[in-house]
């Protein structure tokens, strides 16, 4: 063994020393400087930085700013350091801090008498005369410390809470119209460097450079905050009354493709977004991939009268027999007017109509309508639904598509098909941002209408609207959806809900219907849809009194002038 030369050990030692005592040297400077913001300038003072946050970004409907939908509000975070108490002087503390009824007492008491650490908060404040008495205060003025913050708060609680989404105590933005615009909504930070006293205090005289902070831009919905009222009222009324065990609702402009609201239960609170179970912070009315049953049959009709293979009195054959080689059950029989067809929600008529226009031509509708992709609204957890590729498509399988089986959608892709029914034809984008505005009043991004396409023609729309009119009509499967003075389009739903295993229940089904009115002139498309009610579940029984009485009290609200004077209530 050799013997170690012993001055090569102690300079190596010595070396090692050097090398730990420099790393641990500029760690502690870099956290002084950086973390803590006070570190010794070149000069012999002490270095001073502090931040000055900017104020996130806003959110309104479409009314203005006076009643925000998400506002930072300004308030101050109270911390204890009891290095600087003087001894015997812990009681004086305690009740200067205590007198304000603001603070836990126990808290405090923890951090008056704390041995170790200089940093321990009691609590935050939003009430201004507070701020003033703890940073005024002579028995206070040295061991309370205050740092301004600002807290994301939310007005409306849980109501539009799916579209909104929220920022975490983090500041970081989750869901909804937070996460989608919030490059648009953070701001830059601003700060003050300079030097700083014994104390740790700037000295303002020796201040370098003050850089403001740029506060976040507003954001501007196409929300009407009246009119969710409304909405989310008559879903969670409809949810009690019929024992469902989810919901959706969503009221379209059918003209531009705004989204005046958007309701989705279970909901949440954003104040307790952490301890809320997951299925409550699903937007389902976007999230939600569902077989909606009957109300797909507008689809089949419009591609088959578009295609000329009916028109809105052609007679078909709705006897019994096999479809696809199989048996088809329908309320119907013999032959019916495709007027007649609609009105009653026939299977036989909807599955001879499906046949004849084949997969390819029932492929390019549905994908023209946008079925089997995203819409591209400007909201978090859009699903794109589920269509299954033609070239696997049996022939029972086009039929079950024809009346609305065999397919999954989601809301916005089923409200969007029949706003397109009602505006002539014309697809329109949808979204749910009006604009966005700068501090300085800039207009940063304004959305407007953008027609996408034109999957079917103007006469088809017509003779649609003139068929689906029928369906609220005595003898029609949606007459509960009538709106006193108005004539109502639309269409039923009711579908078996898929099992997570596969196959169907037979239990649980998905009711809906979806419609606009005034049928001469539409401005407003509305979707109902319940989840497992019970024990009626028929679209036209739970889905469509809600449609109505959503529809009446936006009528009320926006003044839309009635179309059908014999029906309008007289008071």
């Amino acid at each position: 063994m050799k013997t170690i030369n012993r001055g090569k050990f102690w300079i190596v030692l010595f070396g090692l020393a050097t090398t730990a005592l420099f790393v641990v040297t500029s760690f502690r400077l870099y956290k002084i400087q950086i973390i803590g913001d006070v570190a010794k300038d070149v000069s012999g003072g002490m270095y001073y930085r502090k931040t000055l946050p900017a104020q996130r970004g806003g959110i309104y409907d479409r009314n203005g700013k006076s009643q925000p939908l998400a506002v930072s509000v300004p308030l101050w975070k109270i911390f204890i350091d009891p290095y600087v108490i003087d001894e015997g002087r812990h009681g004086d503390v305690m009740r200067e801090i205590c007198k304000h009824n603001e603070f836990d007492e126990t808290r405090v008491f923890k951090a008056v008498t704390a041995e170790k650490g200089r940093y321990h908060p009691i609590g935050e404040t939003e009430n201004r005369k507070i701020f003033d008495d703890l940073s005024t205060n002579a028995v206070l003025r040295r061991c309370v410390g205050i740092e301004k913050i600002t807290r994301r708060n939310y007005p409306l609680d849980s109501h539009m809470s799916h579209v909104i989404g929220i920022v975490n105590s983090a500041g970081m933005a989750l869901d909804g119209v937070e996460k989608t615009m919030n490059v648009y909504m953070v701001g830059k930070d601003g700060f003050i460097e300079g030097i700083a006293n014994a104390k740790r205090k700037e000295i303002v005289g020796k201040r370098k450079q003050r850089v403001e902070p740029v506060n976040g831009n507003d954001v501007f919905m196409t929300f009407d905050r009246n009119i969710q009222y409304i909405v989310e009222n008559a879903l969670d009324e409809a949810i009690t009354n019929y024992n469902a065990r989810a919901g959706w609702v969503i009221v379209q402009n059918p003209k531009t493709g705004e989204i005046l609201a958007m309701a989705s239960r279970p909901t949440f609170s954003p104040h307790e977004y952490g301890s809320s179970p997951e299925e409550s912070r699903w937007n389902r009315a976007i999230f939600t991939n569902f077989e909606p049953g009957s109300v797909m049959k507008a689809l089949t009709f419009a591609a088959g009268i578009n295609e000329g293979i009916c028109s809105t009195n052609s007679l078909i054959n709705c006897d019994p027999g096999l479809y696809a080689g199989r048996p088809l059950q329908d309320h119907v029989r013999g032959d019916i007017t495709t007027t007649m067809a609609v009105k009653k929600s026939s299977n036989r008529a909807a599955s001879r109509i499906a046949m004849q226009l084949g997969r390819n031509r029932m492929n390019d509708y549905l994908i023209d309508f946008g079925f089997g992709k995203k819409s591209g609204i400007d909201l978090m957890g859009e699903s794109s639904g589920i269509v299954t590729p033609k070239n696997r498509w049996s022939d029972l399988q086009l039929i079950r598509i024809g009346i609305g089986h065999g397919i999954a959608v989601t809301g916005i892709q089923l409200i969007s098909m029949y706003s397109t029914i009602a505006n002539k034809g014309k697809m329109m984008r949808t979204y749910v941002i009006d604009k966005v505005v700068a501090p300085d009043g800039t207009i940063v991004l304004h959305n407007t209408p953008v027609i996408l396409s034109n999957p079917i023609s103007e006469k088809t729309a017509d003779d649609m609207v003139f068929m689906l009119s029928t369906v609220p009509e005595t003898g029609g499967t949606g007459r509960r959806a009538k709106i006193p003075g108005y004539t109502v389009a639309g269409k039923t739903g009711t579908a078996q809900m898929v099992l997570p295993t596969g196959g169907y229940s037979t239990t649980d089904y998905i009711g809906s219907f979806c419609g606009f009115f005034p049928a001469s002139d539409p401005q407003i498309t509305i979707l109902v849809s319940l989840e497992a009610p019970r024990p009626n579940y028929h679209g036209g029984t739970v889905a469509a009194p809600v449609f109505a009485k959503i529809g009446a009290a936006i009528a009320q609200y926006l003044e839309i002038m009635p179309d059908d004077l014999d029906d309008f209530p007289v008071y």
